[in-house]
């Protein structure tokens, strides 16, 4: 997909165009596009592409016309593999990004993600099915960027030839580009089509040629598999959140899928229900590697408790500091033991009110591990408003004086047989941890522990926790993972 983008770039443009999704405005209520409400950070990139490519010849026109035909089926599979339980084909022949008289928009930016829902109901009894589908953060920037800067692009280049624009094209998403004479000029894409480009994608990514519906059941039958809580309820009494997404009563989805074979309230949804959708869509795109899981996906993937991750977590956090100790402090050599004593009097990494800052990248780093583990902050994560709790902060102190005794008496300690010397330094840090805090929302009003709390948050957003250069690490994850 990125690839049929940048083709359609001229090789004269300076730049790339990008946007930060989480920077655009969208009120949820109005019926114009996210594209609408923010002309500036488009319209400078679509101007800039139709300069560069009014003064191509009709050949050369043409052919950009069959690569932009190509994104949009790269656009479209990636939309079906990866936000959940995909829509019916008749379904997203009909999703707009733009709104018509009688039927309002279907893109959207919630919360900044890029989310799509509320599409044509299966049902007769009602026009709408409330749901909503949540697209991976580089998907959802390449869509906007399609239909905000190559669509009007396109629409330029078919009127500056004197042909009619295809009249869906600034409307729905899914639209066919002008054909060699002129035609395509009424086409939307309808079911059919849509099922085509699915078979044709999922045969060369998967090699199975799959349809809409054979897609279904087949992410249908791997949430039960790997995300049964978002897709059962274990009462069979209410209808789950996953078969929602799908517009399935519970019965119909425990019967025939995948078992063989502004504010919401703009959108009639309150904000926590729409976010339960998103957290349907991004769990099925941390199981598939495209966002990474946080704690919740974690449990999920792992099948562990949230009591049992923590203690992975504790784990995992000491393999961290031992690592971060060994590359932040330079230890190594001949005084490796001397240079530890020496920081464990010193205690960089304690966090005090007088330092410029609390801590430093070592505590950064472990605390980093206790909070994610394996794993990053969700798509959907933000950073702690308050900071991080003093006991988390207190574990972390713990690990690294623990990696640093371990230099200095040439031993290795196994966390779950040194628990009283744990106990005795938790004992003795906490309370110091519990003061700084309190010292710093007198003095700062608790400022430097919230920027802690950020930078931990930095840290696990900006490098995974497996890619800190620990092959220890790696073969933790490796002997515990059971996905």
């Amino acid at each position: 997909m990125r690839k049929a983008f940048d083709d359609l770039l001229p090789s004269k443009l300076s730049g790339k165009p990008t946007i930060d999704v989480k920077k655009l405005t969208d009120n949820l209520a109005f019926t114009n596009s996210v594209i609408d409400q923010n002309p500036d950070k488009f319209k400078p990139w679509e101007d800039r592409v139709y300069g560069l490519l009014k003064g191509k010849s009709e050949r050369e026109i043409e052919k950009w016309h069959r690569e932009e035909e190509t994104l949009l089926e790269h656009i479209l599979g990636a939309i079906a593999l990866t936000s959940g339980l995909l829509a019916r084909g008749f379904q997203m022949a009909d999703f707009q990004y733009n709104s018509l008289p009688m039927a309002k928009r279907n893109l959207f930016i919630f919360r900044g993600t890029v989310v799509i829902g509320w599409p044509k109901s299966k049902s007769f009894s009602k026009m709408v099915q409330d749901s909503l589908w949540a697209l991976p953060p580089d998907l959802g920037e390449h869509l906007l960027l399609y239909l905000g800067v190559i669509r009007p692009v396109s629409i330029k280049l078919t009127i500056q030839r004197n042909r009619s624009p295809n009249r869906f094209a600034g409307t729905h998403i899914f639209v066919s580009a002008p054909g060699k004479n002129g035609g395509n000029a009424r086409q939307a894409w309808n079911g059919p089509r849509i099922d085509n480009v699915l078979r044709s994608k999922t045969e060369s990514m998967l090699g199975l040629r799959l349809s809409s519906g054979m897609l279904r059941q087949l992410i249908t039958a791997i949430f039960r598999e790997h995300l049964a809580d978002l897709i059962d309820d274990p009462t069979k009494k209410t209808t789950s959140i996953a078969n929602l997404q799908a517009d399935h009563s519970q019965n119909t989805g425990n019967m025939q899928y995948g078992k063989t074979t502004a504010s919401g309230i703009a959108l009639r949804q309150s904000d926590e229900d729409m976010m339960r959708f998103v957290k349907v869509s991004q769990s099925w795109q941390a199981l598939l590697g495209v966002v990474p899981p946080g704690q919740e996906m974690q449990m999920r993937l792992l099948k562990t408790p949230h009591m049992a991750l923590r203690a992975a977590n504790y784990k995992i956090a000491m393999i961290v500091a031992r690592a971060a100790i060994r590359k932040e402090y330079d230890i190594g050599g001949a005084n490796s033991a001397k240079t530890a004593k020496s920081l464990l009097n010193e205690q960089p990494f304690l966090p005090r009110v007088e330092d410029e800052s609390l801590g430093d990248t070592v505590l950064i780093q472990t605390v980093s591990a206790l909070i994610y583990g394996l794993g990053s902050p969700s798509v959907g994560d933000s950073a702690p408003v308050l900071g991080v709790s003093e006991e988390i902060i207190t574990d972390a102190v713990v690990l690294i004086t623990l990696g640093l005794w371990e230099v200095g008496n040439c031993v290795q300690y196994d966390l779950d047989r040194s628990i009283d010397a744990r106990d005795e330094l938790t004992e003795l840090i906490l309370p110091q941890m519990t003061q700084v805090l309190e010292e710093d929302k007198k003095a700062m009003e608790g400022k430097k522990w919230q920027a802690l709390g950020i930078e931990v948050y930095k840290r696990a957003k900006a490098t995974h926790t497996g890619q800190i250069g620990s092959s220890e690490l790696t073969a933790y994850y490796k002997k515990n993972a059971t996905v």
